[in-house]
């Protein structure tokens, strides 16, 4: 992309876009970002980085009286007007007024022939303008079907890529001799020579002609023999018109014609022979027919005259093409006006291709056209925004999408096609979090794929069916916890977040039951440790001298002081617990006696039983210990 794009110049024109380069020129698109609706405009670059001092010294006076000749030339209204020019970085800019349209080109496609009641309005648009700048003492030099813009808003022929960059080429061009002004096949000899003159540019719009009527490049025209442009046996025209063309192509300048208003004013008055085609009188007849009236009998014996003398009067001619254009277009408005738009768009079709009209009466029908079409095409949208209206959203969409690319509806159609894509995904999300996954995928990939929002549809399609996939794993290892009573690992996992409502319902009841069975296992737990505290506590003296008896048997002690203390830790499933014996032996001697009893609540399992006193217990009197509390867990536990 070129650097230049999306920056401003002057601080004020935002480049969008390039439009076209060659030579020492760029041309860009732009913004006016100083005005309130951003208007486009046209930005010329000419670079001369790098240039010697006073070369571009020199180049800046030329630029600026090139500009200043612009500016007097812009108050024509077939000619952009000149907005800025100025310089930057060393590099020269001209801003001139965008002319929305397309380029005279496009219509002058190869190998088809306009008839000469086409070509003449085009000679007359171009002829109008070169009187206009000749005037001014301003050449053009790049007279070319490129170079000319057929105006959206009317139909008329603008004339672009005015002089001031090739004149400043051409100051390049004698130091570099890399340049040419003009294009090859349009420019006349002693353009070629360097040394053009007003009728330089009748050369280049007579080459113009000849291509549009020919249907082929001025290149191709060309006898290699002698040079010289042969196109007359290629195309049935009227003599005044070829006499006319050949005049404005002659090889001297002197043949040519003196100005372009004297060729205007030749134009006008030569004969142009043309012909009324039966489709056009068929049209006419019809049309007559729906009117349910009668066309004029001047019109009807002008026609007739035309048919059977052959009469090849431009002035009648051109009269009688217009009167019946006229009727055409009139059933036309009445159709549009009616809104039958059907019927509109059949007639306005039937009449471009029955009809030899000039392009003026070409473009109002191609605008009626375009009316007719946005008329179906809003007929089109309400019956889908009726469909919309009923929840039948992929229908509406459907029938939306067969209104045309190119209809100035598209942007509503795209914003209402983007809006009903929407609620066709959230139905989705409705079956998505309901626990119907298969049923989502088909509501998302009802959206027909050519909408805006089809890239959004596949990737929610993918985001479902991994979230799906990681929500069904972890609700089977959260059963899987919980069948296994591991009540804590259960509820853990069913607290991770998921974004699917239909996986949280059910990992919440897991959780609930989780946390109702461990609730229920505690109770149980105090239940029992309390029971065992109850009868510990009415057999302790037994208990203190059994305990002693198998630590140390034979050892006479005596439980005189009983069990003093008796105490419980609880930690998990585990409970320990403590007794603490004061006795006497037979020497009257007193010791304290603690025994340390750990049980694993849920299996009855013996962890680990110590006792601390004075003498340490051997092994066999410690395993016989543990067995006495492992009964004693047996019995009360």
């Amino acid at each position: 992309m070129d650097p230049i794009v999306g920056k401003f110049l002057d601080g004020r024109y935002k480049i969008t876009g390039v439009l076209g380069s060659g030579g020492f020129s760029q041309t860009y698109v732009a913004e006016d970002t100083q005005l309130p609706s951003c208007p486009l405009c046209v930005v010329k670059q000419l670079k001369l980085a790098g240039q010697a001092a006073d070369f571009i010294q020199e180049v800046r006076l030329r630029f600026r009286s090139e500009a200043e000749a612009l500016e007097r030339l812009g108050t024509h209204d077939q000619i952009p007007q000149l907005l800025a020019f100025f310089e930057n970085d060393g590099e020269f800019y001209l801003v001139q007024e965008f002319v929305a349209g397309h380029a005279l080109s496009d219509e002058l496609l190869p190998g088809k022939q306009l008839p000469e009641f086409e070509v003449v309005p085009i000679l007359r648009d171009v002829l109008d303008v070169l009187k206009f700048i000749h005037a001014q003492k301003v050449i053009h030099r790049d007279i070319k079907p490129e170079n000319l813009i057929r105006r959206q808003r009317d139909g008329k022929l603008v004339l672009i890529d005015f002089g001031a960059v090739k004149a400043i080429q051409t100051e390049v061009s004698n130091r570099q001799l890399t340049i040419r002004i003009g294009t090859p096949g349009y420019t006349p000899p002693e353009q070629d020579a360097g040394n053009p003159c007003f009728s330089s540019d009748l050369f280049a719009l007579g080459m113009t002609a000849i291509q549009a009527l020919t249907g082929m490049y001025p290149s191709q025209l060309v006898d290699p023999a002698t040079g010289q442009v042969s196109w007359r046996h290629k195309v049935q025209i009227s003599n005044g018109l070829a006499g006319f063309l050949d005049r404005m192509i002659c090889y001297r300048p002197a043949e040519r014609y003196r100005s372009a208003q004297e060729c205007l004013q030749r134009l006008e008055a030569i004969a142009q022979p043309s012909s009324i085609s039966t489709a056009t009188i068929q049209i006419v007849e019809q049309i007559a027919k729906v009117r349910s009236g009668k066309l004029s009998p001047y019109l009807m014996t002008g026609i007739s005259l035309t048919l059977g003398l052959g009469l090849t009067a431009l002035g009648f001619n051109i009269y009688l093409r217009g009167q019946i254009a006229q009727a055409a277009l009139a059933e036309v408005k009445r159709l549009q006006t009616a809104q039958q738009y059907q019927a509109c768009l059949e007639q306005t079709n039937r009449l471009l291709q029955g009809l030899s009209i000039e392009f003026t009466v070409r473009h109002q029908a191609h605008e009626l056209l375009s009316q007719c079409q946005t008329g179906i095409d809003r007929e089109q949208l309400q019956k889908a925004r009726q469909l919309a209206v009923s929840g039948k959203f992929v229908a509406a969409i459907t029938t939306a999408s067969q209104i045309s690319s190119g209809s100035q509806l598209q942007p509503e159609v795209q914003q209402l096609e983007q809006t009903w894509a929407q609620q066709v995904l959230q139905l989705g999300w409705d079956q998505y979090h309901a626990g119907n996954l298969k049923k989502a995928i088909a509501y998302a990939q009802s959206i027909p794929p050519a909408t805006p929002r089809d890239q959004i549809v596949q990737s929610t399609i993918t985001k479902w069916q991994k979230d799906w996939q990681v929500a069904a794993t972890r609700f089977r290892e959260t059963q899987q916890a919980f069948n296994q009573n591991q009540w804590q690992q259960a509820i853990k996992l069913a607290q991770l977040p998921t974004n699917n409502r239909f996986w949280q319902n059910k990992l919440a009841n897991i959780e609930q039951d989780a946390k109702a069975a461990q609730q229920a296992e505690a109770v149980t737990r105090s239940q029992r440790i309390a029971r065992t505290l109850a009868l510990l506590n009415q057999e302790l003296d037994q208990v203190g001298r059994n305990a002693l008896e198998i630590a140390y048997p034979g050892k006479g002690y005596k439980a005189t002081e009983g069990i003093s203390e008796l105490r419980v830790r609880r930690r998990d499933d585990h409970v320990t617990f403590r007794l603490t014996v004061i006795s006497q032996n037979w020497f009257w001697t007193t010791e304290t006696v603690v025994f340390d009893w750990e049980v694993l609540m849920l299996k009855k399992q013996h962890v680990q039983t110590t006792v601390a006193n004075r003498q340490p217990l051997n092994k066999y009197h410690a395993e016989e210990l543990n067995n006495y509390f492992l009964t004693l867990a047996d019995q009360y536990l």
